[in-house]
Protein backbone atom coordinates (compact mmCIF):
# COMPACT_ATOMS: atom_id res chain seq x y z
CA UNK A 1 0.00 0.00 0.00
CA UNK A 2 3.11 2.14 0.81
CA UNK A 3 4.08 1.76 -2.89
CA UNK A 4 1.10 2.94 -4.31
CA UNK A 5 0.38 5.95 -2.54
CA UNK A 6 2.74 8.77 -1.65
CA UNK A 7 2.00 11.55 1.29
CA UNK A 8 1.53 14.81 0.60
CA UNK A 9 1.00 17.37 3.21
CA UNK A 10 -0.09 14.87 5.72
CA UNK A 11 -2.76 13.15 3.73
CA UNK A 12 -2.02 10.48 1.34
CA UNK A 13 -2.99 10.31 -2.17
CA UNK A 14 -4.23 7.49 -4.64
CA UNK A 15 -1.73 7.12 -7.57
CA UNK A 16 -3.86 8.83 -10.42
CA UNK A 17 -3.25 6.89 -13.35
CA UNK A 18 -5.13 3.91 -11.92
CA UNK A 19 -8.16 5.80 -11.18
CA UNK A 20 -8.04 6.91 -15.29
CA UNK A 21 -7.91 3.22 -16.68
CA UNK A 22 -10.23 1.84 -14.88
CA UNK A 23 -12.70 4.47 -15.87
CA UNK A 24 -11.88 4.39 -19.37
CA UNK A 25 -12.62 0.46 -19.18
CA UNK A 26 -15.91 1.17 -18.02
CA UNK A 27 -16.52 4.05 -20.53
CA UNK A 28 -15.60 1.43 -23.41
CA UNK A 29 -17.97 -1.08 -22.23
CA UNK A 30 -20.20 1.25 -22.34
CA UNK A 31 -20.05 2.42 -25.93
CA UNK A 32 -19.59 -0.85 -27.10
CA UNK A 33 -23.31 -1.67 -24.95
CA UNK A 34 -25.02 1.79 -26.82
CA UNK A 35 -23.49 0.53 -30.03
CA UNK A 36 -24.87 -2.80 -29.48
CA UNK A 37 -28.22 -1.54 -28.36
CA UNK A 38 -27.92 1.28 -31.61
CA UNK A 39 -27.56 -1.50 -34.25
CA UNK A 40 -29.79 -4.49 -32.80
CA UNK A 41 -32.51 -1.45 -32.55
CA UNK A 42 -32.19 -0.79 -36.56
CA UNK A 43 -32.23 -4.60 -37.11
CA UNK A 44 -35.61 -4.81 -35.24
CA UNK A 45 -36.81 -1.87 -36.96
CA UNK A 46 -35.41 -2.86 -40.64
CA UNK A 47 -37.30 -6.06 -40.13
CA UNK A 48 -40.71 -4.08 -38.81
CA UNK A 49 -40.52 -2.50 -41.83
CA UNK A 50 -40.32 -4.79 -44.47
CA UNK A 51 -43.12 -7.16 -43.34
CA UNK A 52 -45.59 -3.39 -43.04
CA UNK A 53 -44.21 -3.16 -46.22
CA UNK A 54 -45.09 -6.67 -47.67
CA UNK A 55 -48.45 -6.14 -45.82
CA UNK A 56 -49.32 -3.16 -47.89
CA UNK A 57 -48.30 -4.40 -50.61
CA UNK A 58 -50.56 -7.27 -50.28
CA UNK A 59 -53.42 -4.72 -49.17
CA UNK A 60 -53.25 -2.81 -52.19
CA UNK A 61 -53.54 -6.35 -54.27
CA UNK A 62 -56.49 -7.50 -52.33
CA UNK A 63 -58.48 -4.33 -52.95
CA UNK A 64 -57.42 -3.82 -56.15
CA UNK A 65 -56.19 -0.43 -56.10
CA UNK A 66 -55.42 2.02 -58.94
CA UNK A 67 -52.36 -0.01 -60.24
CA UNK A 68 -50.98 3.12 -62.46
CA UNK A 69 -51.15 5.17 -59.24
CA UNK A 70 -47.73 6.04 -58.08
CA UNK A 71 -47.56 5.32 -54.23
CA UNK A 72 -49.57 1.69 -55.50
CA UNK A 73 -46.98 0.51 -57.73
CA UNK A 74 -44.42 1.46 -55.29
CA UNK A 75 -45.90 -0.84 -52.87
CA UNK A 76 -46.26 -3.67 -55.22
CA UNK A 77 -43.03 -3.42 -56.75
CA UNK A 78 -41.41 -2.89 -53.32
CA UNK A 79 -43.09 -5.71 -51.69
CA UNK A 80 -42.34 -8.19 -54.34
CA UNK A 81 -38.67 -6.90 -54.58
CA UNK A 82 -38.21 -7.88 -51.19
CA UNK A 83 -40.00 -11.10 -51.10
CA UNK A 84 -36.85 -13.03 -50.81
CA UNK A 85 -38.81 -16.31 -50.87
CA UNK A 86 -39.94 -16.58 -54.10
CA UNK A 87 -43.11 -17.83 -55.48
CA UNK A 88 -44.44 -20.90 -52.23
CA UNK A 89 -47.75 -21.48 -53.51
CA UNK A 90 -49.39 -20.77 -56.92
CA UNK A 91 -53.20 -20.50 -57.28
CA UNK A 92 -54.83 -21.17 -60.32
CA UNK A 93 -57.41 -19.12 -61.75
CA UNK A 94 -60.40 -19.53 -64.49
CA UNK A 95 -60.98 -17.98 -67.49
CA UNK A 96 -62.77 -14.71 -66.38
CA UNK A 97 -61.11 -11.55 -64.47
CA UNK A 98 -62.61 -12.28 -61.01
CA UNK A 99 -61.31 -16.06 -60.94
CA UNK A 100 -57.85 -14.47 -62.18
CA UNK A 101 -58.39 -11.49 -59.49
CA UNK A 102 -59.06 -14.23 -56.64
CA UNK A 103 -55.97 -16.72 -57.54
CA UNK A 104 -53.61 -13.66 -57.87
CA UNK A 105 -55.23 -12.43 -54.10
CA UNK A 106 -54.61 -15.60 -52.98
CA UNK A 107 -51.41 -16.11 -54.20
CA UNK A 108 -50.37 -12.87 -52.63
CA UNK A 109 -51.77 -13.14 -49.38
CA UNK A 110 -49.72 -16.52 -48.42
CA UNK A 111 -45.89 -15.72 -50.32
CA UNK A 112 -46.23 -12.78 -48.89
CA UNK A 113 -47.89 -13.18 -45.55
CA UNK A 114 -45.03 -16.22 -45.31
CA UNK A 115 -42.43 -13.75 -46.34
CA UNK A 116 -43.41 -11.12 -43.64
CA UNK A 117 -43.31 -13.65 -40.50
CA UNK A 118 -39.97 -14.76 -41.65
CA UNK A 119 -38.81 -11.09 -41.73
CA UNK A 120 -40.49 -10.60 -38.24
CA UNK A 121 -39.09 -13.78 -36.73
CA UNK A 122 -35.76 -13.71 -38.41
CA UNK A 123 -35.32 -9.52 -36.99
CA UNK A 124 -36.58 -11.04 -33.82
CA UNK A 125 -33.41 -13.27 -33.74
CA UNK A 126 -31.09 -11.11 -34.71
CA UNK A 127 -32.11 -8.01 -32.17
CA UNK A 128 -31.47 -10.84 -29.57
CA UNK A 129 -28.44 -11.72 -30.83
CA UNK A 130 -27.01 -8.50 -31.22
CA UNK A 131 -28.30 -6.70 -28.20
CA UNK A 132 -26.26 -7.10 -24.99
Amino acid sequence: MAEQEEKVGGKRKAEPDKDKKEKKTVAAGDTVNRVRNIVATVVWVLAVLAAVILAAGALVIVLDFNKSNGVVSFFRDTADSINFLGELKSFEGGKSADSKQSALVKTVLVNWGICAVVYLVVGKVLERIIRP
